[in-house]
Order: structure tokens, then C-alpha cells, then sequence
């Protein structure tokens, strides 16, 4: 039997001001940058709200061409459905007024398509006169403020400028980015000699494009004999050969062929006691009825007890540690097919076989002599 509860996650904030740091550092931390760079040039943080040379602060531009796209990519996040994304950003655009640029975030899931799109912002759009502004979000020179909701899910975030001028720096800062917690904490309940395959919740399949993979392992007291099952590696299965206690399975999640750290999960396991019993038979004359005794039950009460004492499957239910059932006049054996607690915990089978019956033979009169 396994029994499985909720999952507990604990939030977290990622904050990115690019004040230190650099891009190769990023990098390591499996964010991907196409056209990015951080320098002292950003000025969404400085007086004026213009391009300073030489400011105080690191920020990041990305840099387009004609026609082209730069876009950054982050590690993978797991949302609850409560978090959100907040930044700045802003454009220095040029005066090519017949052409278009924009910033996109997307929401990569873990196939690589595009989950969806939450934040679709225009700073330039294609000029018809008197028909509609080539700026439907106002001067994309001042600082703009993006915050919104992301959806339940795990996802990669992909920022997305796209333009259709020539030389346009676009301008990113103070990113936040409220996630649920890379930590996952399950519970399970077992029952003592079961083999049983673990898998968390929301692992996930071996693929292309990000190949995840899980590497399992024991935190404090080694439940069991533990080994893997599926491709990669995301069930696990555990031959339970110990007592009773709770135990603590760790799951490492991996991506990007094991170059980026994904989630930790954490499944807590009880291992219920595997009920045990001794039986005694009441030795009675041929003919009457044997009382099968059932004492010294162990595990949790009631247990649901099946037997067959020649007369066809039965099934009987203890009140309590022990009882006691009636068998057929006619039986010479019972086997005990099976007996399982309250847990759902069944016995170990070296124990579901036949007892034999014994009888008092009947009184011999011996031989009767007439005169």
C-alpha cells in the first residue's frame, strides 16, 4: 500500500539589478543572453532619465540591428499561481518613423514551446498618419514599469525585443521575479517488506529539449535498498526491508544534460508495521467444533482476517489485538489466506499457510462379554 499527501513549497524572490556581476557569471547560473551585454550605459536608474556615460550602477542593454531580435532567457521556475514578474525598461529609439520595435516575455515550458505571452509591450509601431500614433504606449525614452501575474507552472521566462530600425538600445533593470520555492516536501506511507516506485509530483519526463534527469539519494537513515526505474531517472523504487519509522527520500532535479540545477524534492516516508499473529487451536472430540484462536496481533487494529477451512473462503474481523473463530465440525486444516490491518498493511506470506487440526479420538469401549 502507498499512500501519498500534498506537496509543500516555501516562496522565494529572485531580485536582478545587474549591479555587480557579470554576463559569463549569469551564464553559470543558466540564464542565456543573445545580444546582451551589462555595462555602465543603462539609464533607467539615473537623473534625467537620459543615457549617462559612465554611471555609477551596471545595468544591461541589448542591442538590435535591422530586422533582428535579442532576447534573455532565465533557468527554470516553478509558479504556484501567485507570482509575478516586475521590471523597468525602456528604449532609445531613433526617428525612423515607419518602423516598429517591441518587448515580448514569454513563458517557456519544459517541452520548449511557448506557454504564453503575459506581457506584449509596443514601443514603436508602424506610422499611418492620422490613422494611428507610431507610439501607442507613449516616449519609449521614459521609464516604463512592467509588472504581472504568471499562471501556474514551470516555466523558462524569455524577454523578447524585437525591432525594425537601425541601432536602437533597449534597457532592462531591477527585475523581480516571485517564484514558489525550488524545495518540494511530499509524504508518503508505506507498509514494512513492500517494494514500492516513487516519483514526485511533478517530475518530469526525459526529452528533448532540456533532458532533465534526477539523481535520488537518502537523508539521514537509509530506508531501504534503494535503485532507479525509468530513463531519467525521475521514479525511484525502494524495497522497504526496515522497521517501522519515517524516513526521508531526496530527488536532485537536473536540465540542459546535467548543467543546470533544477528543483530539490523531499518524500517523507512512514513505514507501517507488517502485522503479525500466532495461532492456537482448541483441542476437541472428533465431531465438535475447533475455536481457532487468533493472539499476539501485531500492527493496527482491526484486522480483516481471510481463511478457508475446507468449507470455502471466509472472512473474519477482529475487534481489537486477538479473537477467536468457529470452524467446521468437519475440518482437518484451515489456511489463513491472508490478513491485513487497518494500515491496509498485509502480512509477511511465510505466515498464510495451512495449520493442521487435531481432535481427541473418540473413547473406546473395548469388548462387551455376555453370560
Amino acid at each position: 500500500m502507498l499512500f501519498s499527501t500534498g506537496v509543500a513549497t516555501y516562496g522565494q524572490t529572485l531580485e536582478e539589478d545587474y549591479n555587480n556581476g557579470s554576463i559569463n557569471q549569469r551564464e553559470g547560473d543558466c540564464w542565456i543572453f543573445d545580444d546582451f551585454e551589462i555595462n555602465q550605459n543603462n539609464p533607467i536608474n539615473t537623473a534625467g532619465g537620459e543615457k549617462k556615460q559612465g554611471a555609477t550602477v551596471d545595468m544591461a542593454n541589448a542591442f538590435d540591428v535591422l530586422g533582428s531580435s535579442s532576447n534573455m532567457l532565465s533557468p527554470f521556475f516553478y509558479f504556484d499561481g501567485t507570482g509575478a514578474i516586475s521590471f523597468k525598461h525602456k528604449a532609445d529609439e531613433d526617428e525612423w518613423y515607419y518602423l516598429s520595435s517591441a518587448l515580448n516575455v514569454y513563458l517557456i515550458g519544459v517541452n520548449g514551446n511557448t506557454s504564453s505571452n503575459p506581457f506584449d509591450h509596443v514601443y514603436k509601431q508602424l506610422f499611418i498618419p492620422f490613422v494611428q500614433s507610431n507610439r501607442p504606449n507613449g516616449d519609449p525614452r521614459v521609464t516604463s514599469n512592467a509588472n504581472f501575474s504568471v499562471p501556474a507552472g514551470y516555466y523558462r521566462v524569455l524577454w523578447e525585443w524585437t525591432d525594425w530600425a537601425s541601432w536602437t538600445e533597449f534597457f532592462i533593470d531591477d527585475i523581480s521575479i516571485d517564484t514558489a520555492s525550488t524545495y518540494f516536501v511530499e509524504a508518503a506511507t508505506v507498509c514494512e517488506g513492500e517494494i514500492v516506485q516513487h516519483t514526485p509530483t511533478d517530475a518530469v519526463t526525459d526529452g528533448a529539449p532540456y533532458n532533465f534527469e534526477y539523481t535520488w539519494s537518502w537523508v539521514g537513515t537509509a530506508g531501504g535498498t534503494l535503485t532507479t526505474q525509468t530513463t531519467n531517472d525521475r521514479t525511484a523504487q525502494v524495497d522497504w526491508n526496515v522497521g517501522p519509522g519515517t524516513y526521508r527520500l531526496k530527488s536532485v532535479e537536473t536540465y540542459d544534460n546535467g548543467n543546470c540545477n533544477g528543483r530539490t524534492f523531499y518524500i517523507d516516508v512512514t513505514v507501517s508495521d507488517q502485522p503479525a499473529f500466532a495461532i492456537e487451536m482448541d483441542t476437541v472430540c472428533q465431531g465438535a467444533q475447533t475455536t481457532m484462536f487468533f493472539d499476539g496481533l501485531a500492527g493496527k487494529a482491526p484486522f480483516i482476517i481471510t481463511y478457508n477451512d475446507g468449507s470455502g473462503s471466509q472472512v473474519f474481523t477482529t475487534t481489537g489485538d486477538s479473537g477467536n473463530v468457529l470452524l467446521g465440525a468437519d475440518a482437518t486444516s484451515v489456511s489463513i489466506t491472508d490478513v491485513v490491518d487497518d494500515n491496509g498493511c498485509h502480512a509477511d506470506p511465510t505466515l498464510l499457510i495451512a495449520y493442521p487440526i487435531y481432535y481427541h479420538p473418540k473413547p473406546s469401549t473395548g469388548l462387551i462379554y455376555h453370560q
